[in-house]
């Protein structure tokens, strides 16, 4: 899951807010792009899977799913591995923070932005769609604690719940998420991707509904324009482990994946141990 994250977040981010035309002319999903402003680094993954990491990391260890560890694991996380990507406001205020109580206690989480779903893929992977509610709900109140921050956290993991489990196939998604968060969440999404929560979280949705394979669903997710590595990203964490769609990435994709101290083979690591840890069947889409 977080290998997939990985690859649609570093590829997404060489498009993000870039002109149609830009897009239009290299987005083929056969390899990664430089951004026209050198925000990413080619290959590099962004502040979305840094932080689903940050959760995985956590959901492995024996700390208690408290506000406060949640919090201490987005920060050591962040500190070992500085990263682009983040917001202005929210980076410096990542620098200055080392301490669970003082990034609760300095922080507003008043966000309606993608910060809550981008991160939640994997806690879908928990057994019981209870649990999944109430350690999605928990993480998302740190930083997003509004009705579209909470709610677009919890139908991206329990979108990631759906597929997992094997609940059901691609077009009952809505009516599944609708029966726990009241939503419209079948509509076909056009247009540019902002950076606001039910905007990434409902086009990502539409997406993985609307495609048969990965390729498909990466490019169809950056041509939205706008938010691409975010919707990309949010999109894999949902769909990798979707029977009805096929893997057929181009292997530049994993091949040129960064592979640092926390690149793709600690990705790999992170992905099995999950795996491990749910006695989840091995993903449909192994690279």
């Amino acid at each position: 899951m977080l290998l997939h994250m990985a690859i649609a977040d570093s590829y997404g981010a060489s498009f993000e807010f870039e002109p149609f035309n830009f897009v239009k002319k290299y987005n083929k999903a056969k390899g990664y792009i430089n951004n026209p402003r050198g925000r990413v680094k080619l290959g590099h993954y962004t502040d979305d899977t840094q932080m689903a990491l940050a959760l995985a990391e956590l959901m492995l260890s024996s700390k208690e799913w408290t506000k406060k560890n949640i919090a201490q694991a987005f920060l050591d996380t962040f500190h070992r591995d500085q990263r682009t990507g983040y917001a202005g406001g929210f980076y410096n205020f990542l620098i200055n923070t080392h301490a669970g109580e003082d990034f609760l206690k300095n922080l507003r989480p008043e966000s309606d932005r993608s910060g809550a779903p981008m991160r939640s893929a994997p806690l879908g992977l928990f057994p019981t769609i209870q649990e999944v509610v109430e350690k999605t709900s928990i993480q998302a109140s740190i930083t997003h604690n509004t009705n579209a921050g909470i709610i677009s956290a919890l139908a991206v993991a329990l979108s990631t719940h759906y597929f997992t489990y094997d609940l059901g196939s691609k077009k009952d998604l809505p009516e599944f998420l609708s029966a726990y968060i009241p939503e419209d969440w079948g509509k076909i999404w056009k247009g540019k991707i902002s950076v606001l929560a039910l905007d990434c979280t409902k086009g990502a949705i539409s997406s993985v509904i609307d495609s048969d394979s990965l390729n498909d669903l990466l490019i169809r997710c950056v041509n939205y324009t706008g938010d691409t590595d975010t919707v990309s990203c949010i999109a894999f964490g949902i769909a990798c482990n979707c029977s009805e769609i096929k893997n057929n990435l181009h292997p530049d994709l994993v091949k040129n994946l960064e592979n640092n101290k926390y690149g793709k083979d600690y990705l790999k690591k992170i992905d099995n141990a999950l795996i491990d840890r749910f006695q989840l069947p091995i993903s449909k889409h192994i690279f």
